[in-house]
């Protein structure tokens, strides 16, 4: 019974970050409240060894910002393959324009090519399959609303992902 209860527990966790990053969920504004996000991304993350550093001060997020946001999230907990540092930062300047960056540092990162050409290139960089679906999604939004996707390897043990969007 417990293993039930923990099994629904996971699988609610997930279905309500999914809702959030691929669905219309999140109500009828225009922006997610920080925190329910954060609790999606922790119900991905689940029992993990990923050490999550949550560095946004905005109370809400605007929804296209949120999904972009969350479908980053998604591909670094993939690419953390045994665990590590995942930071997440995100900040709404003056003018509107809203900044996005993940950053994870691991002994072992892993990210598919396809998803890396799709993140560092474009769209048209890769083929668009269930397994880049995430990427292809980051960048259609980014660029749907005047922004870009930008992607850097410090070192073989860090990874940074970064956009820029005007929701």
């Amino acid at each position: 019974v417990e293993l039930l209860e923990q099994s629904a527990v996971a699988s609610a966790a997930k279905l309500k970050f999914f809702r959030l990053a691929f669905g219309s969920a999140g109500g009828f504004g225009d922006k997610i409240p920080a925190s329910e996000i954060l609790s999606a991304i922790n119900g991905i993350v689940g029992d993990r060894p990923i050490n999550l550093h949550w560095m946004v001060a905005a109370d809400a997020v605007p929804k296209p910002a949120a999904k972009v946001l969350l479908n980053l999230a998604l591909i670094m907990n993939d690419a953390l393959v045994r665990g590590g540092e995942l930071s997440i930062g995100f900040e709404q300047q003056d003018d509107g324009m809203v900044e996005i960056v993940l950053h994870c540092e691991a002994d072992r990162i892993l990210l598919d090519k396809e998803i890396e050409a799709i993140l560092a290139e474009g769209e048209g960089a890769g083929e668009t399959s269930s397994r880049t679906i995430t990427a292809v999604l980051v960048q259609a939004l980014a660029v749907q609303h005047g922004g870009q996707v930008m992607l850097a390897r410090e070192a073989a043990n860090s990874l940074i992902i970064g956009a820029v969007l005007r929701p």
